[in-house]
């Protein structure tokens, strides 16, 4: 599916969303208001209808209106801190990024790869300690997703069956169906409510009338009334789910066949699904309201209330040769574990643990992509629609950082240290002035640590810097707020130590500050607020006037790509070419941030037009256009061998 009408149509979905709901509400405001008449005799042969019963149902009908609104608004309130509360709520624990036990480190393994591969920052890995086998994504955007998997699936999934799942939660990362999932939940909760009220009064009135003379009949009526017309918000709700869900997880599951070229890992994951005695059913009370977020059926529905289609449906979709026949989890798991017993022991940042052979080096746009699919598809065609050529790119990255850097990557203070590795000067000054900054906000001992990522990194290609902060992501979330204050200055002195800050320190900046930002404040992506480019043609101009700037060595070969640009554009070119300085680049992709999904092609298009100019793209060049691309949410996979830009 194209990213970007992908993107589209999630943000269209919202308004679905919110015309369900408000159906919803006024359909449960009507039957409110049926059976307050029916208790209190409105349907008898005597009733009549005047100004005091009519004043009285609109109180009635604004009251539920209200206690809908509020409980959901309260819901939607205790969401915004993205997919970490979701697997939460559903008794997640977050899984150590240093984690040594063999089985958590594959889940990890497989999460970096995914995310590497589709260019994304690496979300966190929640384990749910639930036998079942169901996972999911969660969260308003790519900066605070989480990936969440139960232990059964860590226990009973191989190494392919992993990918296969993980791909399908990458798929509702990068197409938007997670922002829709969230806002489900929040949303539903008022409908729900009506009906724990009812609960409430029921359980409140039998003890009123246990511990009294007093007769509670009429307020368990209420509360029995309360209870049904929640039932029936429930019965909506479910509606609602299926309604948004069902087809997404079909697109979701050829997604994820479409990433890895493997229909059997997703197809089998589905097969054991099935085989297991608890199957996708989980234990968590919340289990109900992320039902629809679930890779497979988190409780028991009658079909017309199910959130995903039939087990049987999908695994025929994807393997259309399939026997009918599922697989016995556990005799599959213990043969599993001896295998895995007979496994070498590789280490903390190996990509691949079911092989001993190492793969062949794939340096800067040279991978070999696997039938030809991504090096037929341009970089701009692959976005959200990665390729077994990006993961073979990315697990060759893994495997080169493995040692000093990944491990480091995965620590705390590791993290750090690498960040700040990427922005030290190789001028000796510079570089003495840097060290000491480091001393101040960390001490010697993060100092060293930097100096020593600093060599390792330099052996390595530019194109690892991004992927080396991407990967640095889970950890540095989980700093304490302080701490990330003084990591933000210290990341700014060491950007200014040669009272000089140029596009290419701005953009690594720009890539990790935007994405711990959404973390750690309380801004938000900016809503669409432009459909066309024309609307920010003077945001377009800057971004593309930088990109020459940084192209081209002299004005004579920066000017031919400043108007390749802007003639990609069709704009008009006004003026002269100039440097914009980095707090207009800044506001500037701020605001095309906010453009319409589907015009943000054009801009890539444009940008990509002017690192063309001289006939060729540098790695230096590629990942500058990679962080412009992610600044305007567009996340770039890495530029495969012979592979076109657009």
């Amino acid at each position: 599916m194209n990213f970007f009408e992908s993107q589209d149509r999630a943000r269209r979905k919202t308004g679905q969303l919110v015309f369900l709901f408000a159906l919803a509400t006024l359909s449960l405001v009507a039957i409110t208001n049926l059976f307050l008449m029916a208790v209190g005799g409105g349907f008898g042969p005597d009733a009549a209808i005047d100004s005091a019963s009519l004043k009285s149902h609109l109180l009635v009908s604004l009251g539920v209106i209200a206690v809908i609104a509020v409980a959901s608004l309260y819901k939607i309130a205790r969401l915004s801190g993205g997919g970490e509360v979701v697997a939460q709520s559903l008794g997640g624990k977050l899984l150590n990024q240093n984690t040594t036990d063999n089985d958590e480190r594959r889940v990890l393994n497989v999460v970096e790869e995914m995310a590497l591969a589709a260019g994304l920052p690496v979300p966190p890995v929640y384990i749910l300690d639930d036998d079942a086998l169901n996972a999911f994504a969660a969260g308003f955007h790519s900066d605070d997703a989480v990936i969440g998997l139960t232990r059964g699936c860590v226990r009973f999934l191989n190494r392919e069956e992993l990918q296969g799942v993980v791909a399908h939660e990458f798929s509702h990362i990068l197409h938007g169906d997670m922002r829709i999932n969230i806002r489900l939940i929040g949303v539903l909760y008022g409908i729900l409510v009506v009906g724990h009220i009812g609960y409430f009064i029921m359980r409140s009135s039998s003890f009123r009338s246990s511990r009294s003379n007093r007769d509670g009949a009429p307020l368990i009526l209420i509360g029995i009334g309360l209870v049904v017309i929640g039932s029936i918000g429930t019965f909506f709700g479910n509606l609602i789910k299926a309604s948004v869900s069902r087809q997404r997880e079909y697109l979701a599951d050829a997604s994820a066949v479409q990433y890895t070229r493997n229909p059997n890992g997703i197809g089998n994951a589905l097969r054991k699904i099935g085989g297991l005695k608890i199957g996708s059913r989980l234990l968590s009370p919340n289990a109900a309201e992320a039902s629809h977020m679930l890779i497979a059926q988190g409780l028991k529905l009658s079909s017309l209330m199910a959130t995903h289609p039939p087990l049987e449906d999908r695994i025929s979709r994807l393997m259309p040769d399939w026997d009918g026949s599922f697989i016995d989890s556990e005799r599959e798991f213990r043969a599993l574990q001896a295998e895995r017993a007979r496994e070498k022991h590789f280490g903390a940042g190996i990509s691949q643990f079911d092989s001993g052979a190492s793969r062949p080096d794939i340096p800067f746009s040279d991978a070999v992509a696997n039938e030809s699919h991504s090096a037929a598809a341009s970089v701009l065609d692959s976005v959200g629609d990665i390729g077994q050529g990006h993961l073979d790119y990315a697990g060759n990255m893994l495997e080169a950082l493995q040692g000093a850097v990944l491990s480091a990557v995965h620590t705390a203070e590791g993290a750090r240290a690498a960040i700040y590795s990427l922005l030290l000067s190789n001028d000796d000054a510079v570089r003495a002035r840097q060290s000491e900054l480091i001393v101040e906000y960390e001490g010697k001992e993060q100092e060293a640590l930097a100096g020593s990522l600093q060599d390792a990194i330099e052996k390595l290609g530019v194109e690892y810097r991004i992927p080396i902060v991407d990967l640095c992501m889970p950890t540095l979330k989980r700093q304490y707020e302080d701490q990330h204050r003084d990591f933000r200055k210290c990341v700014l002195a060491l950007m200014r130590a040669d009272e000089h800050i140029d596009l290419f320190e701005w953009c690594l900046h720009r890539v990790f500050v935007r994405h711990l930002d959404s973390i750690y404040m309380t801004n938000r992506r900016s809503k669409v607020r432009y459909k066309k480019l024309e609307e920010v043609a003077t945001q377009c101009e800057t971004i593309c006037a930088a990109l020459a700037s940084c192209a081209g060595e002299t004005d004579q070969t920066a000017e031919p790509a400043f108007a390749a640009a802007m003639a990609e554009l069709g704009f008009d070119t006004v003026g002269t070419l100039r440097s914009p300085p980095l707090a207009e680049i800044d506001s500037a992709l701020a605001d095309l941030c906010a453009v319409a999904p589907l015009e943000k092609p054009r801009l890539i298009k444009a940008c990509a037009r002017s690192v063309l100019a001289d006939g060729e793209v540098s790695a230096e060049e590629y990942e500058l256009l990679r962080a412009v691309a992610d600044s305007i949410d567009v996340p770039m996979p890495p530029r495969l061998a012979k592979q076109a830009l657009f």
